[in-house]
Order: structure tokens, then C-alpha cells, then sequence
């Protein structure tokens, strides 16, 4: 299985070479995430947590909701927009915050099912 990744740093998506030098910037991490809608799992490292210079969680976050939903859409059967639904979830004022996501994280869609046995001979 081919697993593509996103890497984050100072907000942008990059690739760099011995995990040090930046070889290049790719396009804004929605789009890179559009470009990865095709596969079941999208990873996505947060390089400047993993560095411990400072984090990219509201994009962590935002990839990780858009997928989540692409993923519900995707395996959800169509039905009508209720009108009485909020457009937004909400949170009580007296939950605690969610706390941060690790450095890394691989987005999945719904497991696929498992791979034809194979001769072992």
C-alpha cells in the first residue's frame, strides 16, 4: 500500500532532504490534500513539532476534519440536509479543550478488506 504524506512546516507544505535542508515547497495543504483524495490514507507530519519549533495544529486539525468528512461522504448513503441541523458543531463552554494531535498522523478512510492469501510456496 502506498501511503502519500503531507509535511508541514512554518505553516506550508514542504519536502525536505535529510530531514534539514528544504528542497522544495509544495502547494497550500488543502490542495495537496485534494491531491491525495484518491488514496485511503493520507499521513501528515507536523516537521516543527517534531523539531520542537513550535507546531502546526489548526492545519493538522483541518486536514484531519476534511478527510474525516471526504471519508463520511464517501461511505455514507446520500440523504437530505435536515434543516434543523446546526451548520457548525458546537462545544460546551465547560468541556476542556481537545488536546493537541501527535506530530504525526495518518488520516484513514474505512478499511479496505484484507488481501487475497497468497502460496507460500
Amino acid at each position: 500500500m502506498i501511503i502519500p504524506c503531507i509535511d508541514l512546516q512554518n505553516g506550508k507544505v514542504v519536502q525536505l532532504i535529510q530531514g534539514r535542508e528544504k528542497a522544495l515547497e509544495g502547494a497550500p495543504p488543502l490542495e495537496m490534500l485534494a491531491r491525495f483524495s484518491a488514496f485511503p490514507e493520507i499521513q501528515v507530519i507536523d516537521l516543527d513539532a517534531a523539531m520542537g519549533k513550535g507546531e502546526n495544529n489548526a492545519i493538522v486539525e483541518t486536514l484531519t476534519a476534511k478527510k474525516a468528512a471526504e471519508s463520511e461522504e464517501a461511505s455514507a448513503p446520500p440523504t437530505a440536509p435536515s434543516p434543523s441541523a446546526p451548520a457548525v458543531p458546537t462545544r460546551s463552554s465547560s468541556a476542556p479543550p481537545p488536546s493537541p494531535p501527535p506530530a504525526s498522523t495518518t488520516i484513514s478512510s474505512p478499511p479496505s478488506p484484507p488481501p487475497s492469501p497468497r502460496n507460500a510456496s
